[in-house]
């Protein structure tokens, strides 16, 4: 039953004037938080964890929301969120397109230096940035 109608009885009307008047400003609040919170942060997934996802899609081993959950997260890395973009875009299955997407991370993977330290591949190390001296009093 709709709070303001014509059927409805004048207090009711009332009350549901009163009511949308409160909540209102609540709403409105509500409404502006929500624009200013980011909605998704790219995630940071490296290039042979890109494969992994895409060839267990491919297989069938993976989950059953692998694929919606591969696609609907934006990827740090701009190469690797090109390839979930890609993805995202197919109107339908095309394990061809799957295939290729597979390939490329593969060879992204391929071509980046092994890290030890986290048991994972990163990109090759770029030069540094320069460094610009701290005057004393800045550092005090």
């Amino acid at each position: 039953m709709p709070l303001i109608s014509s059927e409805n009885p004048v207090w009711r009307n009332l009350a549901g004037a009163a009511l949308l008047l409160l909540l209102s400003p609540v709403i409105i609040l509500m409404m502006m938080v929500a624009l200013v919170l980011p909605v998704a942060r790219p995630i940071e997934m490296t290039a042979e964890e890109v494969a992994a996802t895409l060839r267990a899609i491919i297989n069938g081993k993976g989950h059953d929301w692998a694929f919606d959950d591969f696609t609907s997260m934006p990827i740090a890395d701009p190469q690797l969120e090109s390839i979930r973009v890609r993805a995202e875009s197919m109107r339908s299955w095309d394990v061809g397109v799957l295939q290729e997407l597979l390939s490329e991370a593969e060879a992204l993977a391929a071509a980046a230096v092994p890290n030890p330290e986290r048991g994972s591949a990163l990109p090759a190390p770029r030069s540094p940035p320069a460094v610009h001296p701290v005057s004393k009093s800045v550092r005090d």
